[in-house]
């Protein structure tokens, strides 16, 4: 009988260190993922204003341009998982940037002239 509940107490504090334990690497590995792209941007952003103080405006325009095709080619690797306000939202975005076929269209010609 004491050895069924030994038995039984190892087996639950052997689960709940299993479950803690991939609680931490799932919240460690999204952080990371977000840290990583919040430096990606960062360094975006510095070519940009380097560019800019060269006065060399294509050159920064065609790297934000640039980024934004590859943000948006990500975002709609999530699009399963998105909501109808969210997919509205990313579709005027296409559509502003890329000048691609929207009703939403409204904000003029688009920013960046190449299709995705």
């Amino acid at each position: 009988m004491k050895s069924k509940i030994m038995l039984s107490t190892f087996v639950l504090v052997v689960f709940l260190f299993g479950l803690a334990g991939g609680f931490y690497a799932g919240v460690v590995g999204g952080a990371a993922s977000t840290s990583g792209q919040l430096y990606a941007g960062a360094k975006e952003m510095q070519v940009v204003a380097k560019l800019i103080d060269k006065a060399e405006y294509a050159k920064a325009k065609d790297v934000l341009c640039t980024s934004l095709k590859f943000r948006i080619q990500a975002l709609a690797l999530v699009s399963p998982i998105q909501q109808a306000s969210e997919k509205q939202e990313i579709d005027r975005l296409v559509a502003s940037v890329f000048g691609l076929p929207s009703e939403q269209a409204t904000d003029g010609p688009p920013l960046c002239g190449d299709a995705l």
